[in-house]
């Protein structure tokens, strides 16, 4: 794999992995930003997204985002996309130019964030609609009316989109709420669509294996295992198990497979756990399409 070190540059997918060079507050992130500066969140709401630096880290996340998902998930500009933990708009801050002629849906737990997108995104941008999903979360959203085992359901029809995201989404669900995540996907994924989903792999985990940056930090020391009905993961802390967890590809596979879902090819390792010289991502990736 070769690495571009000009920091100048925006991120590259090269030779099927990301390369990711530090945005910087010049010409590069201004085109970016361009007139919309005003969709940007307050640097306090940036911060509650678990990012290292307010702007550059919430940017380049979108960005990295947009190069994957026509790289590997099948984006086109007129695509129908699906955000699933959309969070404030990181993806969809860059797919505001992307979508030429497609539509973007984005749902997420957290009322704030939708509420902050309704009011600022959606008036500029007609064709990204935002969604509240009241689901309960021990890490995002503890009140949610929904409980995490209840019956999670999506506002759209069969078959509406082409393109699902779960940018980090799995890394924050237990398997029981997976599955009927993965349900819902697999309901509304069109023919030929695909869903990407970044988390952390535990089959390439070693808590020995030196990691650097922010996944070597205690909140990705997988410690402790958690069960429910629909299997077994392991999350950092069992007092809020959805604040960090990881899955064994094992488990994944088969939950995807009853709700009708296949992976398009093996997952691509990401840089987190150290497993991977030629990592993708900073998570591990995992395509999937309608079996």
């Amino acid at each position: 794999m070769t690495i571009s070190h000009d920091r100048s540059t925006l991120p590259t997918v090269v030779d099927g992995a990301l390369v990711r060079p530090a945005l910087r507050a010049d010409a590069a992130t201004r085109y970016c930003i361009s007139a919309d500066e005003d969709l940007l969140p307050p640097p306090a709401m940036m911060l509650r997204e678990e990012i290292d630096s307010v702007l550059e880290d919430w940017l380049a996340w979108g960005v990295e985002w947009t190069l994957l998902l026509r790289a590997f998930g099948g984006l086109r500009a007129s695509s129908r996309v699906l955000d699933l933990g959309c969070g404030l708009g990181r993806v969809a801050f860059p797919l505001r130019r992307a979508l030429v002629d497609g539509t973007y849906d984005g749902v997420d737990v957290v009322r704030e964030k939708i509420d902050f997108l309704r009011e600022r995104f959606t008036p500029r941008y007609p064709a990204f609609r935002f969604h509240l999903l009241d689901v309960a979360n021990t890490a995002y959203n503890p009140g949610g009316a929904v409980a995490h085992d209840g019956d999670i359901s999506l506002p759209f029809d069969d078959r509406s989109f082409d393109v699902v995201i779960g940018a980090s989404l799995f890394t924050h669900l237990v398997p029981i709420t997976a599955r009927r995540y993965l349900a819902e996907i697999g309901r509304l994924l069109a023919d030929g669509g695909r869903c990407t989903l970044s988390l952390f792999l535990l089959d390439v985990f070693d808590e020995g294996r030196p990691r650097t940056g922010l996944s070597a930090g205690e909140a990705f020391s997988f410690a402790h295992r958690y069960t429910d009905e629909a299997g077994a993961v392991a999350v950092s802390s069992l007092e809020s198990p959805e604040l960090m967890v990881a899955w064994p590809l094992g488990l994944l596979e088969p939950l995807a497979a009853a709700a009708g879902l296949r992976l398009v090819s093996p997952p691509r390792l990401g840089q987190w756990s150290g497993a991977a010289a030629d990592w993708t991502w900073w998570q591990d990736l995992v395509v999937l399409e309608r079996s």
